[in-house]
């Protein structure tokens, strides 16, 4: 058997890389981290996962652990509002260490990112949903630096076509989710606003089950009173009633591309520091299912039926 400890003092190579996420147990990270892994081993290099816990103060004692550890090279999905700081960056390029953001995490200095294209996937959705007859569009969940701006995208997507002012956000803390208050101020919204929305948005698939579970108890009938749109296809969409309509991300792709990127800066054997940053922006696929479907015709209430 090959002595990688050997192989390490004369390569300056340890045959690990290292990923950092909020959760392991997050839905899709856990398939990011398949996508990375299967990569990883293809190339005989084994993966050091850390959680941050969407917290900088998580983040940079893994990255400091890492370096300790001497890995070849780290995939970042932080989570984090605050910016990285540049000192830790650098003493990663100064051990030779490749950093790649796999999220929104910011960097005082630019690095290598591979992302879901939100662009893109923003606009399918809202092309979707209006081609289906919907002016009326809400957005469930939270939004904001640490996580993708799905509202902010939807709404400038809407607005160039003349929609952006029937767009509705329903905000929500994460920390401190009641779902039972959320879902009653949403489905309350829809059963007796007069310009409610017919059509929501939410910001992944786990929103998107819930509320389908929810609407029941508030009389709200999916897709005939409102359609929803969920983010991530995720193995529950299909087994929510109705099947969830939702946005496939490609998240195994996303972590076999970082690992091929990261293989990429090894083989050309330029100093981290002295890389030209590159930004891959992986597409999204639509997946029609019966939850969304055209807008019902005018307000209603449900305690009219």
């Amino acid at each position: 058997r090959p002595n990688r400890l050997m192989q390490g003092l004369l390569t300056g190579k340890t045959g690990t890389i290292a990923c950092l996420v909020p959760f392991i147990s997050s839905a899709y990270y856990d398939y990011v981290l398949q996508g990375i892994v299967e990569a990883a081993y293809q190339e005989a290099h084994h993966v050091i996962i850390l959680q941050t816990h969407h917290k900088l103060s998580h983040t940079c004692k893994a990255l400091q652990s890492i370096i300790e550890q001497r890995v070849d090279g780290v995939l970042v999905a932080s989570g984090n509002s605050e910016v990285l700081p540049t000192e830790i960056l650098m003493e990663l390029w100064s051990h030779g260490v490749f950093p790649i953001s796999l999220d929104n995490t910011r960097t005082g200095l630019p690095i290598d990112k591979v992302l879901t294209d939100e662009s893109a996937l923003t606009t399918v959705i809202a092309q979707y949903l209006v081609s289906l007859g919907h002016q009326r569009i809400a957005f469930a969940g939270p939004d904001g630096p640490t996580k993708p701006n799905r509202y902010s995208g939807i709404h400038e997507s809407l607005r160039r076509i003349g929609l952006g002012e029937f767009f509705h956000h329903f905000p929500c803390d994460e920390s401190a989710m009641d779902w039972d208050a959320y879902a009653k101020t949403i489905f309350q919204r829809i059963c007796t606003h007069p310009t409610a929305p017919t059509a929501l948005v939410a910001m992944n698939d786990f929103y998107a089950a819930r509320l389908i579970q929810l609407a029941p108890d508030y009389g709200v009938r999916i897709p005939q009173d409102l359609s929803i749109l969920g983010c991530g296809n995720l193995s529950m969409g299909e087994f929510t009633s109705p099947p969830l309509t939702t946005v496939e991300q490609h998240p195994l792709d996303l972590g076999r591309t970082a690992v091929e990127l990261l293989f990429r800066r090894f083989d050309e054997g330029i100093p981290p520091a002295d890389i030209h940053p590159e930004t891959i922006l992986l597409p999204s696929t639509l997946v029609k299912r019966s939850s969304c479907g055209p807008p019902r015709q005018g307000p209603w209430c449900a305690q009219q039926r």
